[in-house]
């Protein structure tokens, strides 16, 4: 806020203040003049009422609202009253200055809508009285310390808790809470022998207040407009805009003022008009009077502890006690800006566009600043020529600026835009002092030139064949923005420049033309290729005094063409020979490193035809097409060969055909094997492998051939014939696989001869013999017998069971009884490998008075005879009599595990009785169970 009429605003409120007005039971108290006397409101003093600044007023006292007559002592600026303490009745410091205060209690004031509020003093030495308007402050505004202890008791006493402190009527509450305000506020305590109930009450709320700590500040309602002051023209000219934060809508008050929602002032906001927030207001003054400006006005909830100040709004008068409010409330928040009216003057500004690229520039903006007098705020004004105005002269007015201020007139943008250049610029005059009631005149010219600008062309050359291309061309083609003639410029280089850039500047464009490089001429001629080309970018833009890059690149290759090989092979030996290789050997015209390409057949190709084709041949190369490699190895002789032509001038794009031919001879022999098979196991051997290994006598490579003989061929001849080995070839003959398999035994064998050297067109012979005879093996039958009642039991019959052919190894083994206790043996030999055999017991050799203690045991089951070896079936009975049970220990033995002094005995066999060797033997057997003893015959 600004001073108004000697009235200090907000800025202005250094001190803080203390109500010392007293109105008790409705009659006025008019005391002595000093601040602690109660001052009321008279005739002399009025105060305005409604005015849409005001956010409270104080009201009257009626009623028991405090406390009369309250006398204490005001401590220095060097006391602390936190970490002071509020002291003791016997610690009062007496020698502190005394004051005496009327009243202390709440004050009431009424917001603009009439609402009443509960305020208290946080000042005590400045005076206020009924009817001083105040509007919302900061706790920093008002300078008043140690706010946030008075925080914590307004939160915690009176009003806001209605009956704390406690036992006590409410004027007496105001009151004690009002002095423990001024404590913390201005170090005022009170006489205990004045009042020594309201002193202990302020005791105990100090000492509250000090051991919780302060509070924080309340939050403000949301709630204003910025600016809040402007100066506005007598001559009726709209100043704004003023923008409006808020959290809701808000009601707006006048006072001298017309406000609009807009800034051409169409759109009239009335007294009680409703604003949104965020909304941007505009005004003017509309009459003569000191107080001029509007308020918004919005019902919010406001918490305790908000500090209210004196708003300087009454002639005369500089101060007023600083209050806070003493509950929470919902009051008539007002946010306002006060207007100052003012003489004012004009300025006429005349611009003035010349020159032949007049239209072409941009916006003109022409700014008027002007400086009030003494200090204030600051009024831009601006004229704007849009763009492409024509060459001419235009003015404008402007009004309402303040008499007496300073107005600059500058030129922010004057048109420069790229398609022109500014060549001239006044104003006349700079500098403006506003008179009331005069319009000064302002003249600003601008000339325009047409700008330029330009454009380098790089030309790259590149690639393996760069220097041999023709004349290059490129041309530049700029349409100027005013749709004027094309422009043309061109860039040459000569034939056969290297590799590398060459640039030109293209200058003198107007700015702004688009501008396309093209390449009339590449380069390209018989003896080259042009593989890639770039302009980079396609369109450019001239731009004012620069010379916009445009690169053109062209990459060469050398010109080529092609050539077609096709190889054909014929003759009775297509297929034999080796491998053939025809080379393609091109030398560039004009000499340099010869290019080779090769055609490679492997060996053992068929008859017939094989083509490639080799392309990329640089043009004009000469080929001269050979064969290194002709196929001849020894099993072939090259009767015929042609290439035809063998020689070929390469021309681009074309590929000339090149046919090359051999015909071969074959020079090879074979050899016949004749395969024997004879003997007694003819047809049981396996696979039979005649492996034929010669050796070429041209290079001494190693030619392999096989005759197989499949598994189980029967006796007899069998004759093949292996052709294809190189004549004079020495071939060694040997059987890899002869056929032995288990089931047979190779008894002769024989290869003739082992040698041989291949003839050419003959076959050698080589008889192969192999006679097989059938594989032999054994079986051995053991049976052993024991027991306690061993050589008491009947007869026993073993069954030997075999499948060969004719049955010839069936037969029974018959142990005769009342044989002793030991083993009896029963050897087959000769039987053929392969055999399956398998033994069982038909006679057990039980008998009414002997029986068998276990079952009979024969292990293993069946037996597959193996060649050379004996295979071994052990079957053991273990006999007691019947009265003997089945516990062979309390017996005195049986079991078959305890044979006591029976090997003593001469154990009967069909081949002869043991000796103490087979006793051993035999009793390892018992006490291992029966065991399968394989062993390896030597002779059979």
């Amino acid at each position: 806020m600004t001073e108004t009429s000697g009235v200090t605003n907000r800025g202005r409120r250094g001190a803080a203040g203390l109500l010392v007005l007293t109105l008790l039971a409705g009659l006025l108290f008019a005391m002595t003049p000093a601040q602690a006397q109660p001052i009321i409101g008279g005739e002399d003093e009025p105060f305005p009422v409604g005015s849409p600044f005001t956010e409270l007023q104080i009201g009257p006292l009626t009623g028991e609202l405090g406390v009369l007559d309250v006398d204490g002592y005001t401590g220095p600026s060097t006391f602390d009253p936190v970490t002071e303490g509020y002291p003791a009745a016997t610690d009062v410091p007496t020698t502190w200055p005394t004051r005496n205060d009327g009243y202390a209690g709440v004050i009431p004031a009424n917001d603009a809508e009439g609402n009443e509020v509960l305020t208290y003093c946080i000042d005590v030495f400045t005076s206020t009285q009924t009817g001083i308007p105040y509007e919302r402050g900061e706790w920093n505004e008002s300078n008043v310390r140690n706010l946030g202890y008075v925080a914590y008791i307004l939160q915690n006493y009176y009003p806001t808790v209605p009956d704390v402190p406690a036992g006590v009527a409410d004027n007496v509450r105001a009151g004690a809470v009002q002095s423990a305000i001024w404590f913390f506020s201005d170090s005022f305590v009170l006489d205990p022998d004045n009042n020594r109930q309201l002193f202990d009450l302020t005791s105990e709320i100090v000492a509250d207040a000090i051991a919780n700590g302060p509070l924080a500040e309340p939050a403000q309602p949301d709630l204003s407009v910025s600016p809040q002051t402007a100066q506005a023209p007598a001559s009726g000219e709209l100043v704004g805009p003023f923008t409006v934060t808020a959290d809701g809508p808000s009601t707006l008050r006048l006072e001298g003022v017309e406000v609009f929602a807009d800034a051409a002032g169409t759109q009239p906001l009335a007294e009680g008009a409703t604003v949104q927030p965020g909304a941007q207001l505009w005004t003017r003054s509309a009459s003569t009077a000191a107080s001029q400006g509007f308020s918004l006005q919005r019902e919010v909830p406001v918490r305790e502890s908000t500090v209210y100040l004196y708003d300087g709004s009454i002639p005369g008068r500089n101060s007023a006690q600083s209050l806070i409010l003493a509950e929470n409330s919902t009051i008539a928040a007002v946010a306002s800006v006060r207007i100052t009216r003012v003489a004012s003057g004009g300025i006429e500004v005349t611009k003035t566009i010349s020159g032949d690229a007049a239209g072409l520039q941009s916006a003109v903006e022409v700014l008027v600043t002007c400086t009030p007098r003494g200090g204030g705020p600051v009024v831009e004004r601006t004229l704007t020529v849009p763009a492409g105005t024509a060459a001419g002269s235009q003015a404008e007015t402007f009004t309402g600026l303040t008499a007496g201020s300073s107005c600059v007139v500058t030129e922010p943008e004057d048109g420069d835009n790229g398609l022109v250049t500014v060549t001239a610029t006044s104003i006349e005059p700079e500098t403006v002092s506003v008179v009331a009631n005069q319009t000064a005149s302002v003249a600003v010219t601008n000339e325009y030139a047409r700008a330029t600008g330009g454009v380098r062309v790089t030309k790259t050359i590149t690639g393996e064949a760069a220097g041999l291309q023709g004349p290059i061309e490129v041309l530049l083609t700029c349409t100027p923005p005013d749709g004027g003639a094309e422009i043309q410029r061109t860039l040459t280089i000569p034939a056969q420049s290297p590799a590398g850039s060459q640039s030109e500047d293209f200058t003198g464009l107007p700015s702004e033309s688009e501008c396309v490089a093209t390449e009339l001429e590449n380069g390209d001629n018989d003896q080259v290729s042009v593989t890639a080309t770039s302009i980079e970018p396609g369109t450019v833009t001239v731009l004012e005094g620069a010379g916009t890059p445009v690169t053109v690149t062209n990459e060469y290759a050398r010109a080529t063409g092609g050539l077609q090989v096709t190889k054909t092979i014929t003759g009775d030996g297509a297929g034999l020979q080796g491998p053939i290789e025809v080379l393609v050997s091109c030398t560039p015209e004009g000499g340099g490193t010869a290019l080779e390409r090769t055609l490679t057949i492997p060996a053992e190709s068929p008859a017939g035809t094989v083509s490639d084709t080799f392309s990329g041949l640089p043009v004009g190369a000469t080929c001269a097409i050979t064969e290194p490699e002709d196929g001849d190895n020894g099993r072939v002789t090259v009767t015929a060969t042609s290439i035809a032509p063998a020689t070929v001038t390469i021309a681009e794009g074309a590929t000339p055909a090149v046919a090359v031919t051999n015909d071969y001879d074959a020079t090879v022999g074979g050899i016949t094997v004749t395969k024997t098979i004879s003997g007694g196991g003819a047809g049981l051997q396996g696979p039979v492998e005649i492996l034929v290994a010669c050796t070429d006598p041209e290079d001494g490579s190693t030619i392999e051939q096989a005759v197989t003989i499949a598994a189980g061929t029967g006796a007899g001849i069998e004759t093949t014939t292996l052709t294809a080995f190189p004549a004079g070839s020495t071939c060694t003959i040997t059987e890899p696989q002869d056929g032995d398999n288990g089931l047979v035994s190779l008894t002769a064998s024989s290869i003739d001869p082992a040698t041989v050297t291949v003839v050419e067109n003959a076959n050698e012979p080589v008889a192969v013999t192999n006679e097989y005879a059938r594989a032999v093996g054994g079986l051995q039958v053991t049976k052993i017998i024991g027991g306690p009642a061993a050589g008491e039991q009947g007869e026993v019959v073993l069954d030997i069971d075999c499948d060969d052919a004719d049955n010839a190894f069936d037969q029974q083994f018959t142990i005769a009884a009342g044989s002793l206790a030991g083993g009896y043996v029963e050897t087959l030999e000769g039987i053929p490998a392969g055999t399956n055999c398998e033994v069982t017991e038909t006679a057990t050799g039980e008998t009414d008075t002997v029986v068998l203690s276990t079952p009979v045991t024969i292990t293993p089951g069946p037996v597959t005879i193996v060649e050379e070896l004996v295979g071994e079936v052990v079957a053991t009975n273990t006999y007691r009599t019947q009265d003997q049970g089945g516990d062979d220990e309390e017996q005195g033995g049986g079991g078959g595990s305890d044979y006591g002094g029976y090997y003593d005995d001469f154990l009967a066999s069909t081949g002869g009785p043991w000796g103490p060797a087979w006793g051993i033997g035999v009793a390892l057997l018992v006490a291992g169970g029966a065991a399968l003893i394989v062993h390896r015959r030597r002779s059979m």
